[in-house]
């Protein structure tokens, strides 16, 4: 759908763009901060958006109804705005019921003055060749958005795809990131987590791949997601302290700039610890062609090891570091095990009142922790299996074509060894676009799906394939788990014209 976009010039993108800029402007004032509730939610319209456009889903109306009445999706050509239009849009670029297309991570949020919100998303897409044809990157950037609340929820003002470019020199308006916002809640306990702790440390994290591509703000905007004495290691590199990071992140490598797009992250596994927060995420590093004929491939990838702590300011970085994707047992014991997910606690004071039947704001969020650690529990095998099948009821099944493995022990067995190469560094499955409804036995979800074989030594990386899940969870005495999940390879099968 983006390639036509390719060839945009700097001066259009430049006044598309002017209302997203002037909203983030706004966000650098004093803002309301957003709810749990209104993080879930924007979260919930963002994650619809690929199923919507990539499926052409009820004629292409399921699309429009993202959008508020007077919403924009802006493109090279014009603005595309009402229902009509808009769902015309998602006809025109249907690929069918199980094509998997845009994935979409590392989303951030911030509140307006005028009670709303903007964000920004990065987007990778990626072709899964049918019958035997090669998998590749198609393109990739990122969107920037404007959100409103209306009578049905939020949804999107405007949006518009921003291909990723290397260089500071760029004119194209993109909206600036303001400082972090709290979320609207009491602090929790030490060694507890609330609803807002994890979605406040999600936001953090999202920051990150915007502050170390771009260097914005002569790389203040990375320093700023860690400690003033905050640390990263990845390699041999190891910085420090406010000032060194902001000089890593800046002019760290050529191609740098306002629009550029490299480091991509997800399955973002957060953990209450003693002194804050730990986490884990998966990243890859994605060089984009930018339409001068140089091809775009995986650089490579492996996962984050991270501690969090809270500050005056907010949720911070104490530490970070990068370790490559690496197969086999014999790995350093410094690398703590994933572990499964703990139960949410509820923010403290007043509450929006759920409707029966619905998810409350860390039902949301206990399930994303849950889905967020299977793929470390796939591909490390911890505790022999026994992770994987703990995210699962104990009469729990996994899917897959014409595979069903059903129950604890089956489910062990499986995520234990089945394939080579497996240790507690190995990162190959990679999920995000996770969509949360409620059901009458509890919930069901989405997810789109990756599998990236990361090149060791020298090894070059490439796409194995994808598709997406189809979940059903329940609530357990030991919190949300997965009831069923089947995966469905990606199919393009185009509409008749």
């Amino acid at each position: 759908m983006i390639n036509q976009w390719k060839s945009i010039t700097m001066a259009a993108a430049a006044a598309g763009l002017a209302l997203v800029a002037a909203h983030a402007n706004q966000a650098s004032q004093s803002a309301p901060a957003l709810s749990a509730l209104d993080y879930i939610q924007i979260q919930q319209l963002v994650s619809r958006y690929p199923y919507a456009v990539d499926w052409g889903s009820d004629s292409g109306r399921a699309y429009a109804t993202l959008f508020a009445r007077d919403g924009v999706f802006a493109q090279r050509t014009g603005d595309i705005t009402g229902p009509d239009a808009l769902a015309g849009t998602a006809r025109r670029f249907q690929r069918g019921p199980q094509s998997a297309f845009h994935f979409l991570m590392d989303h951030v949020i911030e509140p307006t003055p005028d009670g709303g919100a903007v964000g920004k998303e990065y987007l990778v897409q990626l072709v899964f060749g049918d019958d035997g044809a090669p998998h590749r990157i198609f393109g990739g950037g990122h969107y920037d958005d404007v959100y409103e609340r209306t009578p049905d929820g939020w949804r999107f003002k405007r949006r518009q795809f921003i291909p990723s470019q290397g260089g500071y020199e760029v004119t194209t308006a993109t909206a600036a990131f303001a400082p972090m916002s709290r979320i609207a809640s009491a602090a929790s306990k030490a060694a507890t987590l609330t609803t807002s702790d994890y979605l406040e440390i999600q936001q953090l994290v999202s920051r990150y791949p915007y502050g170390l591509d771009t260097g914005a703000d002569s790389g203040n905007l990375f320093a700023g997601v860690f400690t003033n004495d905050g640390v990263f290691a990845g390699g041999p590199s190891r910085v420090e302290g406010h000032d060194k990071l902001a000089e890593f992140a800046f002019g760290h490598r050529p191609g740098q700039g306002p629009l550029y797009t490299r480091n991509f992250s997800t399955n973002m596994m957060i953990r209450p610890s003693p002194e804050g927060a730990t986490g884990k995420i998966y990243a890859a590093v994605l060089d984009i062609g930018e339409g001068n004929g140089s091809p775009s491939r995986v650089l490579n990838g492996g996962h984050y090891e991270d501690v969090y702590v809270r500050t005056a300011a907010g949720w911070r970085i104490k530490s970070r570091r990068f370790l490559p994707s690496q197969g086999g047992e014999q790995v350093s014991a410094s690398v703590p095990a994933p572990t499964v997910p703990a139960k949410v606690t509820k923010d403290a004071g007043r509450q929006p009142k759920i409707a029966k039947g619905m998810l409350a704001p860390e039902d949301y969020v206990e399930i994303q922790q849950v889905v967020s650690a299977y793929p470390f529990a796939l591909d490390t095998g911890a505790d022999h299996g026994a992770m994987f099948a703990s995210l699962f009821t104990p009469d729990g099944a996994f899917v897959s074509g014409d595979m069903k493995i059903e129950g604890a022990k089956k489910l062990e067995n499986f995520a234990y060894g089945h394939r080579p190469g497996q240790g507690p560094l190995y990162v190959r499955n990679f999920s995000t676009n996770l969509v949360i409804e409620p059901s009458p036995n509890g919930a069901t979800g989405k997810a789109y799906a990756v599998v990236i074989a990361l090149g060791e030594g020298g090894k070059p990386s490439a796409l194995v394939g994808g598709g997406h899940y189809e979940d059903e969870y329940v609530k357990t005495v030991a919190g949300w788990r997965i009831r069923r999940r089947e995966f469905i390879a990606s199919k393009t099968e185009l509409p008749p014209r």
